[in-house]
């Protein structure tokens, strides 16, 4: 677990490094929600990191779809209100305009 955190820690400094703009929308994604019984990370750890960087976390699964829109919608959502663009999601040809104003 801990090369897991190290990595994941070492990637976002990586990020915001070469970037170089502390507006960078980020958000903790734990997946395979739906392997409890092969969790290789708390929850309570993982939300602890979210919360000592101010970002927000979810858990997902592929194999049942939970939470996978929720994701891709709030980081379009967050790039949109970060970077005052009109986002259109392409898959459903919904615009993020129109599902959070």
């Amino acid at each position: 677990m801990l090369s897991l955190t190290l990595a994941v820690c070492c990637c976002r400094e990586q990020i915001l490094r070469v970037k170089s703009d502390e507006r960078i929308p980020f958000l903790l994604v734990g997946n395979k929600m739906d392997l409890e019984e092969r969790r290789q990370v708390p929850v309570d750890v993982a939300q602890s990191r979210a919360s000592q960087w101010s970002v927000p976390y979810v858990e997902t699964s592929a194999k049942t779809r939970a939470n996978v829109d929720k994701v891709c919608l709030h980081v379009l959502h967050s790039v949109w209100i970060v970077y005052s663009y009109d986002v259109i999601v392409c898959c459903t040809g919904i615009r993020l305009l129109d599902i959070f104003s």
